[in-house]
């Protein structure tokens, strides 16, 4: 196992409370996906261009 699936595996170990999910673009519409980023505790993922959406989350849920 490795990747994504690895990534989630720990993250459900380490915090069995927490929702956790993968965000896929391509099956959201732009309103679901401020939606989803607004409501979000969270947001954590590697560099690169799929980030620009935490413009529509918490000021807290994406501080480095």
């Amino acid at each position: 196992m490795h990747g994504v699936e690895r990534l989630l595996d720990e993250l459900r170990v380490a915090a069995p409370a927490a929702r956790v999910a993968v965000f896929r673009a391509s099956q959201h519409t732009p309103r679901s996906t401020v939606r989803l980023f607004a409501r979000a505790a969270a947001v954590l993922g590697p560099s690169g261009s799929a980030l620009h959406n935490v413009v529509f989350s918490r000021p807290a849920s994406s501080e480095s």
